[in-house]
Order: C-alpha cells, then sequence, then structure tokens
C-alpha cells in the first residue's frame, strides 16, 4: 500500500479518539475559493460511509466514517457546526446534507458508490472530484446508486469496472454471464461481500480447492455451496469457521465432531453453539468461551447452553456481561445473584424484566437501569 492511501486511513478504537482524529485532520478552508473539508478516518481493509454537505458560506465536507462507527452519523451535524464556527471564528452552520455513499479502497484505487440510507444519494462525480484534489496521486471511480442490467452489459469488457462493482455489492454477481460467474478472480471478489455468489458458479468451481480454500478465507459462510467432500475438508473447514462461526452449521458431520473446529467456531461467534454435537455442548471450556464471545443479537450464546450452565455462576456472569437479555436464561437461583443482574442491567437495562422480584426493587440496580 503506497504512503499516499495510507494518508488516507486512521484507526480510531473509541469516540472520544474519533473525535481527536476530526479535530486533527480537519482542513477549513479561508474562503470560497477552497470549498473542501476532507476528513480522513477507518481502516483500508473495511468499506466506509461517507456524507457531503455544505455550509452556510459555500465550504463543501466529504466525511467518512468507518461502516461499524455509523452511529455517529447521527451527531456528525450538530458536532461539524461546533468545529466550523470555532475555526472561523463566525456564525457558520451546516446548511445541507447533499447525500451519502460508500467508498472502499481497492488495491491502491478508492472506489464510490451505493447511496446512504441516512441521507440519500450523493452526486458521486462531484465527490469524487473534491477527493482527487485533496488525494492527486491515488486513483478515484465513481460509480451511479443503482446498477442495473445495461450498465452492466456496457462494462462487461472492463474487467476493472467489473471488479470495483463486486466490491460494491457482490450481489451483481448474480446478472453477470455465465463465462464470467465461473471467472475465478471475479468469483472471489464477489464473495467477499455475497456468500451466495458460489451458488451460481460451475459444479467444477464448487469442488475446486484452492479456490474454496480462498473464498472461505473471505467469507466463512460460503461454505454452504462448496461441494460436499469439501465440506468435509479439514482445512477449508477450520478456515471457513474462523472467518465466520456460523459456517460450522455446513461442515460435515465428521467435522462437526472435531472439537477444535467446535472451538474456533465458537470464538469467533459464540452462538456457533447452536451447531455443534451434544457432547461439545456439555464441554465447560467450549460454553465459556462461547458466552464470551458478543454477537449481534441479543440474548448470545447461553440460550443454546444445557441447563447446568445455565446455573453456573462464572458462565452466566460472563454471558450477561455481554449480553444483558442473557439474563432470561439464567437459571432462577441466578436470576436472584444481585452481582449477576447487576452486570445484566448495566449491559441492557430492559434485562431488569428478567431478575426475580425481590432484586427489581433494589435501589442500585434501578439507578444502574435508568442510566
Amino acid at each position: 500500500m503506497s504512503e499516499r492511501i495510507k494518508q488516507f486511513y486512521e484507526k480510531p478504537k473509541t469516540h472520544e479518539e474519533l473525535v481527536e482524529n476530526i479535530k486533527k485532520l480537519t482542513e477549513i478552508p479561508e474562503s470560497k475559493d477552497h470549498p473542501k473539508v476532507v476528513i480522513k478516518l477507518g481502516d483500508p481493509e473495511k468499506g466506509h460511509k461517507f456524507v457531503y454537505m455544505e455550509d452556510t458560506e459555500g465550504r463543501k465536507y466529504v466525511i467518512a466514517l468507518p461502516i461499524e462507527k455509523f452511529e455517529y452519523h447521527r451527531d456528525i451535524i450538530k458536532f461539524m457546526n461546533k468545529l466550523v464556527q470555532r475555526e472561523t471564528k463566525k456564525r457558520v452552520e451546516i446548511e445541507r446534507v447533499r447525500g451519502g455513499g460508500w467508498v472502499k479502497l481497492r488495491g491502491e484505487r478508492l472506489i464510490i458508490g451505493k447511496s446512504s440510507g441516512d441521507f440519500g444519494e450523493a452526486p458521486k462525480e462531484e465527490v469524487a472530484g473534491i477527493l482527487k484534489e485533496a488525494f492527486p496521486e491515488i486513483e478515484i471511480k465513481a460509480y451511479p446508486d443503482r446498477i442495473d442490467e445495461e450498465f452492466i452489459k456496457k462494462n462487461l469488457h472492463d474487467r476493472e469496472a467489473l471488479l470495483d462493482i463486486l466490491e460494491l455489492n457482490g450481489g451483481y454477481f448474480e446478472d453477470l454471464p455465465t463465462e464470467l460467474r465461473n471467472d475465478r478472480e471475479i468469483v472471489l471478489e464477489a464473495v467477499k461481500t455475497y456468500s451466495y455468489a458460489l451458488k451460481y458458479t460451475s459444479e467444477q468451481l464448487r469442488n475446486d480447492r484452492e479456490t474454496i480454500l480462498e473464498v472461505v478465507k473471505r467469507n466463512g459462510s460460503a461454505l454452504e455451496y462448496a461441494s460436499e467432500q469439501l465440506r468435509n475438508d479439514r482445512e477449508i473447514v477450520l478456515e471457513a469457521v474462523k472467518n465466520n462461526g456460523y459456517a460450522l452449521k455446513y461442515a460435515s458431520e465428521q467435522l462437526r465432531n472435531d472439537r477444535e473446529i467446535v472451538l474456533e467456531a465458537v470464538k469467533n461467534c459464540g452462538e456457533a453453539l447452536q451447531y455443534a454435537p451434544e457432547q461439545f455442548k456439555n464441554d465447560r471450556e467450549i460454553v465459556l468461551e462461547a458466552v464470551k464471545r458478543r454477537t449481534s443479537t441479543l440474548y448470545g450464546a447461553l440460550q443454546y447452553a444445557p441447563e447446568q450452565f445455565k446455573n453456573d455462576r462464572e458462565i452466566v456472569l460472563e454471558a450477561v456481561k455481554r449480553h444483558g437479555f442473557a439474563l432470561e436464561y439464567a437459571s432462577e437461583q441466578l436470576r436472584n445473584d444481585r452481582e449477576i443482574v447487576l452486570e445484566a442491567v448495566k449491559n441492557s437495562r430492559s434485562a431488569l424484566r428478567y431478575a426475580s422480584r425481590e432484586l427489581q426493587k433494589d435501589p442500585e440496580i434501578l439507578k444502574a437501569a435508568r442510566r
């Protein structure tokens, strides 16, 4: 990766660090002759949302944020108002948001496309121009919000454009002609964001060991569409569950009975425990690893654990620290454990409903639930 590309990125780990990066990396122009502000944040391996806005003096702002930090967009206008007023010493305000979208890095190129659900579609070519002015050495390519069949037909012989499109949304893979859906490079690009891509390739490719190994390293859930033979390949399955624990569901019965594979799966995603054989659901080390992992659902892995672990204090405490609603699956005895209930409501205040009646009236627990 070139130094110029690296300059586009920083890695904020907390909201406070994000704010500090905004303060540090923002350039407020002195006049309308330089109507741009580019804020550079994030991880080059991930997609970013950007917001495009304009203030009352005509300055234009392109603000790129990592996808997982999208919640900060809610406060971005308020924050930018304070920032431009401080820097310009004037009563300058954000006049309008002109849309948003996604920006992603592919090799040494920045590609712009899709729309932001928060703000609607931004004028992509205009945003590309601002970025190009700020980063003249970086190749920047803008794509429309909606890629239709006609657009794909026009770009069938432009391999870079096709790969860019799939980087933005692998779902367009289904619209490609057969010969391209059996092209290894194109499959590997599409599968990064669209595990179903493998479903639409040839049987030969789904049984190609080298290809499938690369596929599951990029998207473990694509294991579902690998050949039966390769779903029984230990190296492939191990790589798949390391990338996405849910891939355990698609492993052969023989490999679902492999302890190392199950352990790696729950380390990646605790709720993969539901696909483990009973012998591993009764394995305390595996269950403890599973409940320690935060997942996208409210309840976590405790719901899939056997009854004896729902009455295991250490396991339940670890579970509610990450998923307050896991308290619902704790034993009656532990739902009456003050420390456990307190940790649960600190994590999810609505978890209070699963506490014993006595603890629902505890002043400290009620105070924690109101925060």
